[in-house]
C-alpha cells in the first residue's frame, strides 16, 4: 500500500492546529500517517475522526540512537557539502554549531522512523515523505528519501523556514541539499518562490511551485453593524517579538477616538503587554482573550461587527489570521512583509503599511474605519472576495492533494 507520511512539528499536539483544515481533504486517509519531530506536551488533537495514524517517533528514540546520530550528522554536513556553505559567512563557528546540533536530533528522529517503515510494510512500495515545513523536518525527509530511494519527498515552505534573515547569523542549515532532495517545493506565496530562487540559483525552478494555504469559513458573517457601534479592531496572534504587538499598543495611546480592541493569542510576552496596555486611553475598551480554539476565533467574528484586522509583525508567510478575518468579510491593515501583499490589495481589502511604519501611520489607518462611507463597505466585499478566490480551503487543499496523488 502507498503511503502519505506527513512530518510535523507538533501537531497532533497543540501549536499546528492549523493543520486539521488540510487533514480533512486527503483523499484516502487510511494511507496517510502523521510524525511529529517534536514532543509538545501530553494531550493531543483527537485525529481518530481523519482515520489518520500517528506515529510519535520522538517516543521511540533509544540511546543507541543518540550515539549513532553523533556520527552521522556530523559525516552528513561534509557529504552534503553544506561545510563549504558555512563557510562562507563569519558567523562560521556558530553556524557549525548550529548546524552539528540540526543534524544530530534530526538523525535521532530518522533512527525511529527508519525503523518503523518496515514495520508497516511498505519498505519497498511507495511513500511520500510530505514535510509540512521546510527545516528540520524537510531534512527528515531529504535523509529518508535518500535510506527509501523509491519514495518521493516533498515540502511545504512558509516563514521562518524560508527566511534565512529571521535566524541568528542568517543562516539555515542545508538549503542546497534539500532543494536537490526534493521532488517539489510548495511556497505558500509568490513571494516565498522568488526569495527561494534569488538566493540559492534558478536552477531550481522547475521544482518550486507556489501552492497557498486555506481557511473554512464555518459561520455567517455579520453584514450590517448597530446604530451605536463602536470602531472594533482584533488581533490575533502568539504574544511573541516577531509579532510586534506592542507596537499596536503604542500607536492606540495616540488616538482619542473610542475603539474597541481585541486580541487572540497567547505567548511569553504576554505580562509585559498587559501592563502596557493599562496605559491606554479611557476611551479605548480591550480584551485578552488568550489562545482559543479555532472555531471560537471564527463564532467571534461572526457574532462581532469588526472592522478592521491588525497585523504588525516584522516577518511573515502569508498569515492564516489574516485569511479568516478576510472569510468574514473583515478588512485588514498589516506590515507590507513576506507575501502579505499577495493577500491585501491597498485600499481595496485593507490597508499596507511599511515595515517600520509610524504610530501615526497606522492609526490613520484604523481611523478610516470609523467612517460610514461606500468605500469600507466595498472593502469589506473585497476582502471576502479575495479569501473566496484564492485562500478557500476546500479549493486549495482539493488541489494540493489531487497533485500529491499524482505522485503516488
Amino acid at each position: 500500500m502507498s503511503r502519505i507520511v506527513i512530518l510535523t512539528n507538533t501537531y497532533p499536539y497543540p501549536g499546528e492546529t492549523f493543520l486539521e483544515n488540510e487533514l480533512k481533504y486527503i483523499p484516502n486517509p487510511n494511507i496517510a500517517v502523521i510524525c511529529p519531530i517534536q514532543i509538545a506536551g501530553f494531550h493531543h488533537v483527537d485525529s481518530k475522526k481523519h482515520k489518520i495514524t500517528i506515529f510519535h517517533c520522538m517516543k521511540k528514540i533509544v540511546l543507541t540512537d543518540w550515539i549513532v546520530s553523533v556520527g552521522k550528522g556530523i559525516y552528513n554536513i561534509f557529504k552534503h557539502h553544506e561545510f563549504k556553505e558555512i563557510k562562507k559567512d563569519r558567523f562560521m563557528v556558530k553556524n557549525f554549531i548550529k548546524a552539528i546540533k540540526f543534524a544530530i536530533k534530526s538523525e535521532t528522529a530518522i533512527c525511529a522512523i527508519t525503523r518503523w517503515i518496515p514495520v508497516w510494510n511498505v519498505n519497498n512500495e511507495s511513500i511520500v515523505f510530505y514535510s509540512y515545513w521546510f527545516y528540520e523536518a524537510a531534512y527528515i525527509a531529504a535523509r529518508l528519501h535518500e535510506i527509501f530511494p523509491n519514495s518521493i519527498f516533498i515540502s511545504r515552505c512558509h516563514g521562518y523556514d524560508l527566511y534565512k534573515e529571521r535566524h541568528i547569523g542568517g543562516y539555515l542549515p542545508f538549503r542546497q541539499y534539500l532543494l536537490y532532495s526534493a521532488s517539489a517545493v510548495y511556497p505558500i506565496s509568490q513571494q516565498g518562490v522568488n526569495y527561494l530562487l534569488n538566493n540559492y540559483g534558478s536552477q531550481w525552478e522547475d521544482k518550486i511551485k507556489v501552492y497557498r494555504l486555506g481557511t473554512e469559513r464555518l459561520f455567517k458573517p455579520i453584514l450590517r453593524k448597530e446604530p451605536d457601534h463602536i470602531v472594533t479592531i482584533v488581533s490575533c496572534s502568539n504574544l511573541v517579538k516577531v509579532k510586534r504587538v506592542h507596537l499596536l499598543v503604542k500607536a492606540l495611546m495616540m488616538t482619542d477616538l473610542p475603539l474597541r480592541w481585541y486580541h487572540i493569542g497567547d505567548g511569553p510576552m504576554k505580562e509585559s503587554l498587559l501592563l502596557l496596555a493599562n496605559e491606554l486611553p479611557k476611551t479605548i475598551r480591550w480584551k485578552f482573550l488568550g489562545a482559543i480554539p479555532n472555531r471560537e476565533v471564527q463564532k467571534f467574528y461572526a457574532e462581532h461587527y469588526v472592522d478592521a484586522f491588525i497585523n504588525v509583525s516584522e516577518s511573515e508567510g502569508i498569515p492564516v489570521s489574516i485569511m479568516e478575518a478576510l472569510s468574514y468579510g473583515i478588512p485588514a491593515i498589516a506590515t507590507d512583509v513576506g507575501g502579505v501583499s499577495e493577500i491585501i490589495e491597498d485600499g481595496k481589502n485593507g490597508f499596507l503599511l511599511k515595515k517600520n511604519f509610524t504610530s501615526e501611520e497606522l492609526i490613520s489607518a484604523i481611523c478610516v474605519f470609523g467612517n460610514l462611507t461606500k468605500e469600507n463597505s466595498m472593502m469589506r466585499i473585497n476582502a471576502a472576495t479575495m479569501w473566496n478566490e484564492k485562500y478557500n480551503a476546500i479549493k486549495n487543499y482539493s488541489q494540493f492533494y489531487h497533485e500529491i496523488s499524482g505522485l503516488l
